[in-house]
C-alpha cells in the first residue's frame, strides 16, 4: 500500500464551515445560556447533562426557543433491572447518531451542545469503572476515562457543517513550583491543560459589572490566570451572545472584509448586548 500524501493548498481558499466552541466558567455566568442563543443560527441540539434547562426557559436574551430540543442525561437508568451506568453511554449515541446520518431522532441540528464537560467526565468514569469491574479508580482508569472524552470531543468535531459548543465549569490550579495560578476548565487530570488543543476557540465566562448593571461576557485573549483563545481573532470580552461570532466566516469568506449587518454590536460601540437580542429518547423542544 502506498501512502497518500496530501498535496499542498492555497490557504486563501480554505474556508471553515463551522464553528467548534469550548466555554468554561462559574456557575451563573451565563454558558449554558450562549448556548441557547445559537438557536437563532437554527436548530439547536443540547445534550443537557447539568439540567441547565431552566437557564435556557428563563432568559430574555434566548428569541427562539421553539429551535432548542433537549435531551435530559441521567447516570442512571429508570428501568430497574438496569445497573450500568448510562450517562456516558447516552451522550455517545446522541453524538455518533448525528455524525452517522446528521439527524438525532426527527431533529437534525444546526450546533450540538454537551453541557457539561465537567459531568460528562463524572459519567465516563462511572462507565470505565463499570467495564472494568472496580469500585475506586486506578491510574489505568484515569487514563481510560481521559481517552473515552477525547474520543467524544474528537467525533463532534468531526461531524460536517454542524456547530459544537462543548461546556465546562472552571477550576483553579496551582504549580507547585512556579506558583503560577490558572484558571482552567473542571476536567480531571492532564485533559484540563489539554482540552483547549482540540478547539479553534476557548472562552472564559464572567459576569462583569458596568456601572450599576451586570452584564454576561465572555474573555476570549488569555491573560496571566484565565486560559482562552480566538482563532477567529475576536475582540475581548465579547457579549455572551450568538452575535458575538456570528459574522467571523463570513469575514473570512470575503477575504477579511465584514459587511456592517454582520458585524456585532459589541465591535462597533463596545461592550453591550447587540440591538437583536431581546431583554435513545427523541428530544423535545424547548418551549
Amino acid at each position: 500500500m502506498k501512502l497518500q500524501i496530501p498535496q499542498p493548498q492555497q490557504v486563501s481558499l480554505f474556508i471553515p464551515t463551522k464553528y467548534d466552541i469550548m466555554v468554561y466558567g462559574p456557575s451563573g455566568s451565563g454558558k449554558t445560556e450562549y448556548g441557547g442563543t445559537w438557536s437563532e443560527h437554527g436548530t439547536v441540539l443540547m445534550a443537557d447533562a447539568d439540567n441547565g434547562i431552566l437557564s435556557i426557559k428563563a432568559s430574555p436574551r434566548i428569541k427562539h426557543k421553539d429551535r432548542i430540543y433537549r435531551v435530559p442525561i441521567t447516570d442512571k437508568a429508570d428501568d430497574p433491572h438496569i445497573k450500568q451506568p448510562i450517562g456516558y453511554l447516552t451522550i455517545k449515541q446522541i453524538v455518533e447518531d448525528v455524525a452517522a446520518t446528521g439527524m438525532y431522532g426527527n431533529v437534525k441540528p444546526a450546533t450540538i451542545i454537551l453541557d457539561s464537560a465537567t459531568t460528562i467526565g463524572t459519567f465516563a468514569m462511572s462507565h470505565t469503572l463499570f467495564v472494568n469491574k472496580r469500585a475506586e479508580p486506578v491510574l489505568r482508569d484515569w487514563g481510560q476515562q481521559m481517552k473515552r472524552m477525547i474520543d467524544l470531543v474528537t467525533l463532534a468535531r468531526s461531524i460536517k457543517d454542524v456547530n459544537f459548543i462543548y461546556i465546562a465549569h472552571e477550576q483553579y490550579t496551582k504549580d507547585e513550583i512556579s506558583g503560577q495560578i490558572w484558571c482552567l476548565p473542571l476536567i480531571t487530570g492532564k485533559l484540563a491543560a489539554q482540552i483547549s488543543l482540540y478547539f479553534d476557540e476557548v472562552y472564559h465566562s464572567k459576569v462583569m459589572q458596568v456601572g450599576d448593571k451586570s452584564q454576561y461576557v465572555l474573555e476570549t485573549k488569555p491573560t496571566g490566570i484565565i486560559t482562552a483563545k480566538s482563532r477567529f481573532d475576536l475582540p475581548s470580552p465579547v457579549p455572551t451572545h450568538y452575535d458575538s461570532i456570528k459574522g467571523s466566516i463570513e469575514k473570512l469568506k470575503s477575504g477579511g472584509q465584514t459587511d456592517e449587518s454582520s458585524q456585532s454590536t459589541d465591535s462597533k460601540v463596545g461592550i453591550g448586548f447587540p440591538k437583536s437580542v431581546a431583554t435513545s429518547t427523541a428530544p423535545t423542544p424547548v418551549g
